[in-house]
């Protein structure tokens, strides 16, 4: 598929949540474009039932998105993504982090996961791990740094978020505000240019807009 087919495709089923699909895995999107969602997440049981650590995680992933009455399953996400987290996927290993958080409110046990994550290089979880890392300003800034370092995409507003919170001192408060319209800008930007990098990848727990679209 061409990439603005697959962009519009995307976002006619998601409400516009990103979907972390790598070039290897693009042919998924061929199906959500001839089957609908349903039969997207049935091709991904199907790879996953062939060894996909990606399809696994990837419906993990969906597992944890609002549905429609604004509910997610945790419970579900942490059965699919136990096993190719225990064997070192960056992928599934954020995801169960995310998982962990949701079933238990325990930063600790959530952030070690998340941690073990972005130490691979996965992007979405070292920026991920400003949540577990604040109030920690100076490790918050680190892990930002580092997210930038690696290419997300949300690194500079997340930045503008915690300066926000006045725990930077009046100045970067000041600087956050002002800056923020542009950093979500530049983030919206880049998620309609490519929604399937894992640069764009992330999650909100607060989230509660619906992501399937009916």
């Amino acid at each position: 598929m061409k990439a603005m087919n697959s962009r519009r495709m995307l976002f006619k089923h998601l409400n516009y949540y990103p979907l972390f699909v790598p070039e290897s895995s693009r042919g998924v999107l061929q199906v959500l474009a001839e089957k609908g969602l349903s039969g997207m997440i049935l091709e991904l049981e199907r790879l996953a039932s062939l060894g996909s650590t990606w399809s696994t995680a990837t419906l993990g992933y969906l597992a944890l998105l609002p549905s429609s009455q604004g509910l997610r399953d945790p419970g579900r996400a942490a059965d699919l993504c136990a096993k190719a987290a225990a064997e070192g996927d960056p992928y599934a290993l954020y995801v169960l982090a995310w998982a962990r958080f949701l079933l238990t409110n325990d930063r600790v046990v959530a952030g070690e996961t998340m941690l073990r994550s972005s130490q691979k290089g996965f992007a979405p979880a070292t920026l991920a791990m400003t949540v577990f890392a604040w109030p920690n300003r100076q490790l918050t800034l680190r892990f930002i740094d580092e997210a930038a370092r690696l290419g997300h995409k949300g690194a500079f507003a997340a930045r503008c978020g915690f300066f926000r919170t006045g725990k930077f001192g009046m100045a970067r408060r000041i600087v956050g505000y002002l800056l923020t319209p542009f950093v979500r800008l530049h983030f919206v930007v880049a998620l309609w240019l490519n929604p399937f990098s894992q640069n764009i990848l992330s999650f909100i727990a607060t989230d509660r807009r619906p992501a399937f679209r009916t």
